[in-house]
């Protein structure tokens, strides 16, 4: 993710993409490919900038690229020095408790993390103040190439969003028995049906991606999760009567 600091330009999207293909040709695994399809899609810009996945939060000066690579480890200025994650911190970010400690920014996936920074002297990228647990996010990041971008009709949409009351929301499965990557890919893009049910999922959790600062604020973070109801199964029912429906 070293070709840009944010998802806005579709030249350097291509040229990126271009040398990713290039590798696949040459047996390199698909790392790279699935990140890519995961950050947008050449076909969809909004003005003249390339219109990046609904994962994105960011907005102003935050950029979603570099802000991923400094949660990786990588210095913030050319002077500073790598921060690479221990496995102390791994640990809390898998096992918990979550201890809130670290400086970095949660861009905006933490609803746990969120300030109102409307009542803060800080704008959000120099509020330095404990509001996040880096490596939770960083490995949340990770995850990224499971929700690829696709287009739509001249809009861009990524896997596992979904509109509601003319609000954009994200859902995820909780399912009982354990399950391959390849079928977690299938599952995420799988329409969302009350049969599901039937395939081992026991719920299926959403957060809405909500506007900071009101409606029109610039800033977008995840609510808190909440359950999605199941949809009511519709069944064709034939009339006694000649079989007609």
């Amino acid at each position: 993710m070293t070709w840009s600091t944010k998802v806005d330009d579709r030249g350097k999207y291509r040229d990126m993409a271009n040398r990713v293909v290039l590798q696949l040709l040459q047996g390199a695994s698909r790392d790279d490919a699935d990140m890519l399809a995961a950050l947008a899609s050449d076909l969809i810009v909004e003005g003249k900038s390339l219109r990046s996945t609904s994962f994105d939060l960011t907005s102003g000066n935050q950029r979603l690229l570099q802000s991923l690579r400094i949660l990786a480890g990588e210095p913030e200025n050319p002077k500073g020095r790598p921060s690479p994650l221990t496995r102390a911190a791994v640990e809390e970010a898998m096992m918990g408790p979550w201890k809130y400690q670290d400086d970095h920014h949660s861009l905006g996936w933490d609803p746990q993390a969120q300030r109102l920074h409307a009542l803060r002297g800080k704008i959000p990228e120099k509020d330095k103040a404990s509001r996040s647990v880096r490596a939770a996010v960083f490995l949340a990041s990770q995850a990224l190439p499971l929700f690829p971008c696709f287009a739509v009709r001249r809009r861009l949409r990524t896997t596992g969003f979904h509109r509601h009351d003319e609000d954009d929301w994200f859902a995820w499965p909780i399912w009982r028995e354990p399950i391959s990557l390849d079928t977690l890919r299938s599952l995420l893009a799988h329409p969302f049906h009350s049969d599901l049910r039937e395939r081992g999922v026991e719920v299926v959790y959403r957060c809405r991606r909500a506007h900071t600062g009101g409606s029109e604020g610039n800033y977008r973070v995840f609510s808190p999760p909440e359950e999605r109801p199941w949809p009511v199964r519709r069944r064709r029912l034939l009339s006694r009567q000649g079989g007609k429906r």
